[in-house]
C-alpha cells in the first residue's frame, strides 16, 4: 500500500514500472517539476483505497465490488474523455505523465 502511494514521488517521478516504460510523472503548476511524495501520494489515493479494500476481510470485499469498481470506473472514464488522457489522481494531484528518454 506504501508502495503504491508514493512509488511516484521516487527517482525523479519515475515509479519502477515508469522507468521502464521511459515515463515520468511531474507537477504541472510547479513548471513541470518531478512529482514529489505529496503530489504522488495524492495521485495515488483512488488507486490506493480500492487497494485497501482488498486486504479487508469479507466487507471489503463487498466494498471493493461496490464503491471500489466505481472509483476505478471514473478513473478510466476520465482517461477516456479527457484529451490528454488525465485520471482523476492525476487531476487532484495536478500532475500529469510524460514522456522521458532514459539515458543510454
Amino acid at each position: 500500500m506504501t508502495y503504491i502511494l508514493i512509488s511516484d514521488g521516487l527517482s525523479q517521478g519515475r515509479s519502477l514500472g515508469k522507468k521502464l516504460v521511459g515515463l515520468q510523472v511531474v507537477i504541472e503548476r510547479d513548471v513541470l517539476l518531478p512529482c514529489n511524495f505529496k503530489h504522488s501520494t495524492l495521485r495515488n489515493l483512488p488507486i490506493g483505497v480500492v487497494v485497501l479494500f482488498l486486504v479487508i476481510p469479507f466487507w471489503g470485499w463487498v466494498l471493493f465490488f461496490t464503491l471500489g469498481l466505481a472509483i476505478l470506473g471514473v478513473e478510466a472514464y476520465q482517461i477516456y474523455q479527457d484529451p490528454s488522457g488525465l485520471r482523476l489522481g492525476d487531476l487532484i494531484a495536478e500532475t500529469r505523465v510524460l514522456e522521458k528518454k532514459n539515458p543510454g
